[in-house]
């Protein structure tokens, strides 16, 4: 999950083998030496140059971060004052001043969503402010001595995945995108059906699939139109072209209402559209 061609992997490298430069800091640590391999990332403060007397404290300096930790055979490396906002609208190729709105609704929208993504990366997430969060992120270390521990917790995938996200290279940005996409809103307001299933609830059968009616004359008498979905099909009308942000167009569409055109079928669901909540569906 780690972008080869960033700076930070010379430092990732040197730091899984006993000779270098930082092999040789961490395996002298009483001479006191400045680790800094930047100092300011593109989303977040970053440390600064680290005046380190341990190998701790040189790891904490290699990987720009606030704090490192290790307890009970699990590392914690933490990083303060990370602005989300600017990067959600980089993962959504948006501007972080001029949508900074549209980011905060789109990001208001989708909080759990992202907090399980993070949870997937083994990051937590905290602060008051979208501009001013916390990154903590925890994995499993075997070392015991202090030299091979540091160079362990700097070697370490999870630890690497950060950086690159907050220096702004590496995966972090796409992968963002993607699990938002597939199960929460997207920038352009459309809905995965993970979303739609937990929000509108469809009829379900009792294997719990979703059950489709095939012609209008199967739907219940009586039902409200306001409970009706359709089913598209895309037929190449460019109707639903790249809602999936990635250069890919959707072939299957649910809208709010009764369709005419290219139905493949119809859902109802147990809580009602509206005039001002009928969203598109990602099928």
């Amino acid at each position: 999950m780690t972008n080869t061609n960033n700076g930070h992997d010379g430092w990732k490298n040197q730091a899984r083998r006993t000779d270098g430069e930082f092999g040789e800091k961490l395996q002298t640590p009483a001479d006191v030496s400045i680790a800094s391999h930047n100092n300011q990332f593109k989303f977040a403060k970053g440390s600064g140059p680290v005046v380190a007397s341990s190998p701790m404290q040189l790891a904490r300096g290699m990987l720009c971060a606030s704090e490192i930790t290790a307890d009970d055979g699990r590392g914690k490396v933490t990083w303060n004052e990370i602005d989300f906002i600017a990067m959600a609208a980089e993962a959504n190729y948006a501007n972080r001043d001029t949508d900074v709105q549209r980011t905060l609704r789109w990001l208001l929208e989708n909080r759990s969503v992202i907090d399980e993504f993070l949870t997937s990366k083994n990051i937590t997430m905290t602060g008051d402010e979208w501009d001013n969060q916390t990154f903590t992120v925890t994995f499993p270390v075997t070392e015991t001595e202090p030299a091979a521990l540091a160079r362990e917790i700097v070697a370490s995938d999870e630890a690497d995945y950060v950086y690159n996200a907050l220096d702004g290279s590496g995966e972090f940005s796409v992968d963002l995108l993607r699990w938002v996409n597939g199960n929460g809103v997207r920038w352009d307001g459309v809905y995965s059906t993970r979303r739609w299933e937990e929000e509108f609830e469809p009829a379900t059968n009792e294997h719990g699939d979703m059950v489709r009616y095939e012609l209008l004359s199967e739907i219940p008498a009586g039902t409200p139109a306001e409970n009706v979905w359709t089913l598209h099909h895309d037929d190449g009308d460019d109707e639903f072209e790249d809602y999936d942000g990635d250069g890919s167009d959707i072939e299957w569409m649910i809208t709010a209402g009764y369709g005419r055109v290219n139905v493949a079928g119809y859902y109802i669901t147990k809580n009602p559209w509206s005039p001002g909540n009928q969203p598109d569906v990602s099928y």
